[in-house]
């Protein structure tokens, strides 16, 4: 019989051998990982300057933030009972499609946008609005048109305590992650 000492012994080898084998495993995974998702290039831009978008020239023209009533009564907007707390992220933007193609906004450019602060954590993805209040707005080839987005900002997104944080945060108007992350630094937006 083996004594209780070179016992324990195997077992700590064992056990060694297997964390070995997991935490090599977990590394080449790791590795893996990293080299099929690069970290993406970044390009940021500023307000009114043009970049390219999927089959688009954009060019983000103001951001501001407005309250509830404002937003009912400038662009329609009507989020149900209009909650004290609710205020709009409102973003012009001129877009000129640039494919030989029809563009369509909600589906090319609104699917993959969206505002983020940082490092507060705030992200939110928006709403076209149009005088005829569908969203669905399409451009012919070269055809340029101004297109306004909205954004909810509400309890629900973010706590009305703790929205003086955005003066703090950096805030992007992100338009594609990857495999180029592109974004526009909005700086001092109006209304926070």
């Amino acid at each position: 019989m083996m004594s209780s000492d070179r016992k324990i012994i195997i077992k700590k080898v064992i056990i060694i051998v297997i964390i070995m084998i997991v935490s090599g495993i977990w590394i080449a995974a790791y590795i893996d990982i990293n080299r099929r998702f690069p970290v993406p290039e970044e390009e940021i831009y500023s307000l009114n300057e043009w970049f390219n978008d999927s089959d688009a020239e954009i060019k983000v023209n103001s951001i501001e933030l407005i309250s509830a009533e404002d937003g009912h009564d400038l662009y329609g907007l009507d989020e149900g009972n209009n909650k004290y707390d609710m205020q709009y992220f409102i973003a012009k933007m001129d877009v000129k499609n640039i494919s030989g193609t029809e563009y369509n906004v909600e589906r090319k450019l609104n699917s993959h946008m969206a505002i983020k602060a940082y490092p507060l954590g705030y992200f939110n993805e928006g709403e076209i609005i149009t005088e005829s209040g569908a969203s669905n707005v399409i451009l012919q080839e070269g055809e340029e048109k101004e297109v306004t987005i909205y954004f909810i900002l509400g309890n629900g997104v973010l706590r009305t305590n703790r929205r003086w944080m955005l003066k703090k945060s950096r805030m992007y108007l992100d338009f594609k992650n990857y495999p180029i992350h592109k974004a526009v630094l909005l700086g001092d937006v109006k209304g926070i």
